[in-house]
């Protein structure tokens, strides 16, 4: 072997060497993207198996949560970095035109971050999303809501249900009850802004009253109220 040869096999093996024991804490800026606002409190072990404790996502908490770096995916430049945590599991990925998530499944504790609409958690069910150049591209899987508290003196069903989807440059989760008489259309933009119309219809004369009583507004399709924020 050439000398020239030994010294490039040396260079390589040293750089493999020293990815394998990359510190995630190291590691974690790059491997995650700005715009997904992944964070953590503090980050032990390395790149290909490692913790981030406090781990966040656009703000919402999901405890501790053992993450991986996926190798293949570099090689076509996209970050794929795929977590396990007490309650939701699923694969982050990013570019350097995108980001979103892959198979998310598990609930996610949104209450505190969409005061004051009255949702407690999210549940993902093999959920993917897809934002490009922070406008929503594609997006899929179902979602369950868990609601809480009443509206206007009105109790709300405990659960609604939906398909995600693109609304426009928007992330769209449609959650609709089952007897089809209370809808909630929560839009979230790729700056984690979100929007939601909450829409009640009922014939019952008493129930109109309390609705318009808590700022809702009456329409064709019922009665109806707009809030926005940002999570």
């Amino acid at each position: 072997m050439k000398r020239t040869d030994r010294i490039i096999l040396a260079v390589c093996a040293t750089l493999t060497f020293f990815m394998l024991l990359l510190p995630l804490s190291v590691a974690l800026p790059f491997v995650a993207s700005a715009e997904s606002s992944l964070g953590a409190s503090r980050a032990t072990g390395t790149v290909w198996s490692g913790t981030l404790h406090d781990a966040q996502v656009g703000g919402v908490s999901l405890g501790d949560a053992h993450v991986g770096l996926l190798p293949l995916p570099l090689l076509v430049g996209e970050t794929r970095l795929y977590f396990v945590a007490a309650t939701l599991r699923g694969t982050l990925i990013a570019t350097n035109v995108g980001y979103g998530i892959a198979h998310g499944t598990g609930p996610l504790d949104v209450a505190v971050r969409v005061k004051p609409m009255p949702l407690g958690q999210i549940v993902l069910d093999d959920a993917s999303v897809w934002f490009r150049n922070n406008r929503c591209s594609s997006a899929g899987g179902r979602v369950r809501a868990t609601v809480i508290g009443d509206e206007g003196g009105l109790m709300l069903p405990a659960g609604m249900t939906g398909t995600l989807r693109c609304d426009g440059s928007a992330l769209l989760l449609p959650l609709v009850d089952q007897s089809g008489m209370e809808r909630l259309d929560l839009r979230l933009t790729g700056d984690g802004k979100w929007r939601a119309e909450l829409r009640i219809r009922s014939p019952d004369p008493m129930v109109a009253e309390k609705l318009v009583a808590a700022g809702f507004a009456s329409g064709a399709d019922g009665f109806v109220i707009r809030l926005s924020g940002a999570l």
